[in-house]
């Protein structure tokens, strides 16, 4: 957390109003764009007003006022009749304010620059994707975000073939956050657009859905390979399975095994498990799950683990836990969680528990609020003990 930049209410209460004043322009000037635009070409657009208010409290101390408010356009231009061959972008401004350090920012971003074309090829479907997308990993722990790349698919009843490639140098690091290698300079979290550091990530995947008794097998090799004077290369092998059991109930396990070397020192090697078993009612979905990543393993998108105030990543920890939903109506979900995290460092000792309640209101096909409460408490180190009660709210236009 960065607490060496501080400023007053009346700066906070400035830069509100012109976050304010800049999303009434970002939004008047994309509603008039494609209000004209619609007049000459067949496509879909759309405006996303999103709304995160939270209070939270670290280590004890008094809650503190944690705010995002973001506004995004997107649009999909279609060629033809095919819904498989199209243009979609993305683009969105963002305003954050933490409340405990005093630290506010605003970015800007486009996720999303993607031409898709999709055609069947004998007796499967090949896929193409090109530009900026959402990439994920087949345990979406070690890889997960945008990226400027290429990807290209082949599937058919009986097996599917994925290959991936992509380049971060052009990202916003602000948005898309990655671990880097420890000599990078870090992003400026006070730019509006930061520049992430330069990568080169592929992956290849084969998944067969239906090998044996509906169980579908996956294997997925991923590299990440830096384009600077030290170098910082990572590999991956995962093998995943997953399927029902009996009737509603379902499973799924990955086992991963990472390797990292950093300009030439030694080559570290660790592994990575994750699993997931479930149960699925009328209205209710019950999970139990677990995961391990042992010492000095290292994904290459940033993600928090567990909801301690130090945001750790996933690396030499276990967590275990039992998860609940339920829609007493269609318009409502309710969901709760508790987990116990174990500490790698302490010889996997007992390190403390979480536990969250939500609730999502779809108040209309494009309005949807939401409120939850998380709690972590960590039993050594009071530092890390978290607690958040938030508001949310989405409109899509």
């Amino acid at each position: 957390m960065e607490k060496s930049f501080k400023i007053n209410s009346s700066v906070v209460k400035t830069n509100v109003f012109e976050s304010r004043f800049l999303k009434k322009v970002f939004l008047t000037l994309f509603l008039c764009f494609f209000c004209f635009a619609k007049n000459i070409f067949a496509f879909d657009f759309g405006v996303l007003l999103f709304n995160d208010t939270a209070g939270k409290g670290i280590a004890g101390n008094a809650f503190s006022l944690d705010q995002k408010d973001e506004v995004s356009a997107w649009i999909k231009i279609p060629f033809g009749e095919s819904f498989s061959h199209y243009l979609a972008a993305e683009c969105l401004y963002r305003f954050e304010y933490d409340g405990y350090t005093g630290f506010y920012a605003n970015y800007v971003d486009m996720p999303l620059l993607k031409y898709s074309f999709g055609t069947d090829a004998g007796s499967g479907f090949f896929d193409l994707n090109v530009g900026r997308f959402f990439a994920s990993d087949l345990t979406s722990r070690i890889i997960a975000q945008n990226a400027d790349g290429c990807s290209v698919s082949f599937k058919n009843d009986f097996f599917s073939l994925q290959g991936y490639a992509s380049y971060t140098g052009f990202l916003n690091g602000n948005i898309t956050k990655m671990l880097d290698a420890k000599d990078f300079n870090a992003v400026d979290s006070r730019q509006v657009y930061s520049l992430a550091d330069k990568y080169l990530n592929v992956m290849a995947t084969v998944i067969f859905p239906d090998l044996f008794l509906q169980q579908t097998v996956a294997v997925q090799g991923i590299g990440s390979f830096r384009f600077a004077e030290k170098s910082y290369n990572r590999f991956y092998g995962t093998v995943s399975i997953s399927g029902p059991i009996y009737q509603g109930l379902m499973y799924d396990v990955s086992a991963s095994a990472g390797v990292k070397s950093y300009d030439g020192e030694d080559v570290v090697v660790s592994p990575f498990v994750k699993g997931r078993l479930s149960y699925y009612f009328s209205k209710w979905a019950v999970n139990v799950n677990a995961v391990f990543a042992g010492k000095d393993f290292t994904g290459i998108t940033s993600l928090k683990a567990y909801n301690s105030a130090l945001e750790p990543e996933y690396t030499d920890f276990i967590k275990a836990g039992i998860s609940a939903s339920v829609k007493p109506f269609d318009i409502l979900l309710l969901s709760a969680g508790f987990d116990s995290v174990f500490d790698g460092t302490k010889n996997y000792g007992f390190k403390g528990i979480q536990y969250n309640v939500d609730a999502t209101l779809q108040i209309a096909s494009d309005v949807m609020i939401g409120a939850g409460w998380v709690h972590y408490i960590d039993m050594n180190v009071t530092e890390e003990n978290y607690k958040s009660i938030s508001l949310k709210a989405k409109i899509a236009m």
